[in-house]
């Protein structure tokens, strides 16, 4: 799939490419068919439900909204778990909070993503 210039591209092209129709998006991410036809005829250009608009979409809401930052998540997380663990640094500073230190300079969003990914569990890390 090419690179999409707007939101409404992307969410379509998205939500084809996974094989949902409008009303079946709608139902996963809580909305009706007709917000989800809204939004890809760009009529809504941020969305109430955008994070989890991306979710189902298997989408970051980076990429979601502004073109940027990963298109599949699923890659993400794969590459995350195959960082080798000397380029993560995480250490406790107090009673239920960590440092997590990153030697990559990375967005807000990405930062989520990777402590959610972080704090699932595993057999291995």
């Amino acid at each position: 799939m090419p690179e999409s210039d707007t939101l409404a591209e992307r969410v379509r092209g998205l939500r084809q490419t996974r094989g949902l129709t409008q009303a079946a998006l709608g139902k996963l991410v809580g909305m009706s068919q007709q917000t989800v036809h809204t939004i890809e005829q760009g009529d809504s250009q941020r969305p109430r439900r955008l994070p989890e608009l991306a979710q189902a979409l298997g989408t970051s809401v980076d990429y979601l909204a502004y073109g940027t930052g990963p298109r599949d998540v699923a890659s993400e997380r794969q590459a995350i778990h195959d960082r080798p663990p000397e380029s993560f640094q995480i250490r406790s500073v107090g009673a239920g909070q960590m440092l997590l230190r990153i030697e990559q300079v990375v967005t807000i969003d990405q930062f989520r993503r990777i402590a959610m990914i972080l704090a699932e569990p595993t057999e291995e890390r």
